[in-house]
């Protein structure tokens, strides 16, 4: 609220924390997502995901910070930076890094397989090591978090206490509903489909083995049932760049009020999933502005789409007859 154009951005941060460079190279930092602590008002806390890349090594750090509001309340502080994890991505051509808070304050971090032709050392399958996985951290617990005990490694000889869920390609647009709590998110293809899920815990969403509905590893790995289906996929025919989604909660469309809204960025469509039926389906909504690159929405459930090509935001809302 009180946004006015030529306000200061509300975090600006531009330089990695010291340490970060090479003796030879440069250092560069991307911001990918951010999102606020549930409890923003009384703790003023908000968490951002960035990949650091050095000019002269390959892949990137996936990292995420932890910031404080400033004491004017208008801004983030950038000098209050927590770094409170990282991990060292092979490749860097798949970034995922997506965010998500749940009602308790648990931080959801989407990790991509690490890159390289349909994940060669098939990294997404393995649990000892936090590559094409959905982890769960608490990051006010422990230092610099904890790992919640209802996580499904916790305590196991193989996995790591980090991983939620696991078999992702590059898992992004994770997001709950506001009302049942469950987490969505979506699964940039890499060949052929894109995929939306219902996220649980433990649960295996079968890459590199499945890329949508389609087998891309050998028959018998196929027949195994412990392998979690999306909860809609489609082909690149349609679209092959998912964007990610969100259950609509607002007030400004009601005619999609719980329905999952999602959108894909080369077929520059927003869709709505139908669950209703005996197979789930897509019903297009409305064309995306130019170049739409990135879903949000604010505390009243209201959905935007921000346009890369434009360099708007839209609000979306029932159209006046």
């Amino acid at each position: 609220n009180g946004f006015r154009p030529g306000k200061k951005p509300y975090l600006d941060f531009s330089e990695p924390k010291a340490g970060a460079a090479s003796a030879g190279g440069t250092p560069k930092r991307e911001a990918i997502a951010a999102v606020f602590h549930p409890e923003y008002k009384e703790n003023g806390l908000l968490y951002v995901s960035s990949a650091i890349t050095i000019s002269d090594k390959s892949g990137f750090t996936l990292s995420v910070s932890e910031f404080k509001r400033a004491m004017d309340g208008q801004r983030a502080s950038a000098a209050s930076e927590r770094r409170i994890w990282s991990t060292q991505i092979p490749h860097s051509e798949y970034q995922a890094g997506s965010l998500a808070m749940d009602p308790q304050g648990n931080l959801f971090i989407g990790v991509p397989d690490g890159g390289g032709n349909f994940d060669p050392k098939e990294t997404a399958q393995n649990t000892g090591n936090l590559l094409g996985a959905v982890l769960r951290i608490d990051p006010l617990q422990g230092e610099p978090y904890l790992s919640p005990m209802t996580n499904p490694f916790v305590g196991k000889d193989k996995g790591q206490p980090e991983i939620y869920a696991y078999g992702f390609h590059n898992p992004l647009g994770l997001s709950f509903d506001s009302e049942s709590s469950q987490l969505w998110g979506v699964d940039r293809g890499l060949s052929n489909y894109e995929e939306v899920n219902k996220i649980t815990s433990s649960g295996n969403y079968g890459w590199s083995v499945f890329e949508g509905s389609l087998c891309q590893r050998m028959k018998f790995q196929c027949l195994d049932t412990n392998y979690r289906k999306p909860a809609f996929s489609y082909s690149h025919n349609e679209g092959s760049l998912i964007l990610g989604g969100y259950v609509y909660r607002g007030s400004k469309a009601p005619s999609f009020v719980g329905q999952y809204l999602f959108a894909d960025g080369a077929a520059g469509v927003l869709w709505r999933l139908d669950e209703s039926g005996p197979k789930p389906s897509k019903h297009r909504v409305m064309s995306l502005p130019n170049s739409a690159s990135v879903l949000g929405t604010d505390s009243d459930g209201e959905l935007y789409a921000a346009s890369f090509g434009s360099g708007k935001l839209y609000l979306l809302t029932t159209a006046n007859k």
